[in-house]
């Protein structure tokens, strides 16, 4: 019996970002990228998706057709029409990233620490 050869797998960046995806029908729904390749992305959405339906996946102003090849409950793997720049996809990640913490969750009192404080015993 001939051993079957399969074609490892592509590198992928893990990641959460959310993203739109167009259907067929043109419904779209918010989905999440759990991770990218060149070659796709793995996506966790609400709504079932069919294997071998062709979308329009939505990202950060990135716009690319991509087919459902894999699914497993709610996770699915899209593989994409064209090749995925990581590169450019990990910077664009970075870049719109802003973290910002506002005044609401800053510590006022420097000398504060929660762990320190004793609690007095239930009476």
């Amino acid at each position: 019996m001939a051993e079957k050869k399969t074609k490892p797998r592509a590198h992928r960046v893990a990641t959460i970002i959310s993203a739109t995806l167009v259907t067929e029908q043109g419904q779209k729904i918010v989905v999440r990228v759990r991770n990218f390749s060149e070659t796709g992305l793995g996506i966790s959405a609400d709504q079932p998706l069919r294997i071998g339906e062709v979308v329009l996946i939505e990202l950060r102003n990135l716009r690319m057709a991509g087919e459902v090849v894999r699914r497993n409950g709610n996770l699915f793997g899209i593989r994409v029409d064209s090749q995925i720049n990581i590169d450019e996809m990990t910077s664009r990640q970075i870049n719109k990233t802003k973290f910002e913490v506002s005044d609401m969750h800053k510590i006022a009192d420097k000398a504060y620490r929660p762990s320190l404080i004793s609690r007095k015993p239930a009476d």
